[in-house]
């Protein structure tokens, strides 16, 4: 079975741009113009989208994008705290993915290292600075003021299988 991802996530395209117009073109080239959000599409299609957009876009964009996804994603009830927003990540990634086998489409590590610092391992096919808009987005749905770096060595730019992100709270 191919990897799919809902419409409803697609759609957090729709509400990092300004231009509804140009987001639209981004989300018409990769999957077609109608997204049901409650439909499954193929993945590869979302990850062709989110590459294009942070070649002809740029990378502040991309991120942009990561940002909208506790927003428009499906995401797991009982979430209150930016800490529990980083764990929840992975859970989700899985709900919002078929089918949801971290063998197949990768996953969302996170390790608390101490109160105000953690790692988050990204071993998903998704671009790094989506990612990274991910965790921020994460931050701001609950005003948590962070520090968010990629960690030197293992990126999936560079061919390798993960991403890891030091995110330290100020």
């Amino acid at each position: 079975m191919a990897v799919q991802i809902i419409g409803q996530t697609i759609l957090s395209i729709k509400k990092a741009f300004l231009s509804d117009k140009l987001a639209t073109k981004f989300i018409v080239k990769a999957v077609g113009e109608d997204i049901d959000p409650t439909k499954f599409y193929p993945a590869r299609a979302f990850l062709q989208a989110l590459r294009d957009i942070g070649t002809k876009m740029s990378p502040t964009v991309l991120k942009k994008v990561g940002a909208m996804i506790i927003e428009s994603a499906k995401w797991p009830p009982g979430v209150d705290s930016f800490e529990d927003g980083l764990q929840s990540i992975s859970v989700a990634y899985k709900m919002n993915h078929r089918p949801n086998d971290v063998n197949v489409i990768g996953d969302y590590i996170y390790e608390k290292k101490d109160d105000k610092s953690w790692t988050l391992t990204c071993t998903n096919p998704y671009p790094c600075d989506f990612d990274e808009g991910i965790i921020k987005g994460v931050a701001k749905a609950f005003s948590a003021h962070v520090n968010v770096k990629h960690a030197e060595g293992d990126c999936r730019k560079n061919g390798n299988r993960k991403c890891v992100y030091n995110i330290n709270k100020f």
